[in-house]
């Protein structure tokens, strides 16, 4: 969706104008003491700016909507596939205990060899 030229607020910058726009970035001319400010495109909508235009609002709104159930459905089969994925893996035998050692018997008469 193509926003530039409008006019958007931000919560700490006050209003301003979107300047230009890319597939990932948008850029915000505020007043002259925030001077001009990129955003992530799309998702500084879901926090930052908000678009001042009811009808560019609900679009984005829409927008952001399909992202978000598009990624929820991304997680998901990453989630399955992960899942297959260990299913699928041979699982490996366990292993027995590791055996304790026998305790060092101490020779009460005091015959004990100095270590070499």
């Amino acid at each position: 969706m193509d926003i530039t030229h409008q006019q958007v607020s931000h919560r700490q910058f006050g209003i301003g104008n979107v300047t230009g726009q890319t597939e990932t970035t948008v850029t915000v001319k505020f007043g002259k003491e925030f001077g001009i400010r990129k955003f992530l495109y799309p998702t500084a909508f879901e926090s930052f700016l908000v678009l001042s235009d009811s009808v560019f609002k609900e679009r984005m709104e829409s927008e952001l909507t399909e992202l978000r159930q598009q990624a929820q459905s991304e997680r998901i089969s990453r989630a399955k596939e992960n899942a297959e994925r260990a299913a699928a893996r041979p699982q490996a035998k366990k292993r027995p205990p590791a055996k304790k050692r026998a305790a060092k018997v101490s020779d009460p008469a005091g015959d004990e060899e100095p270590p070499v």
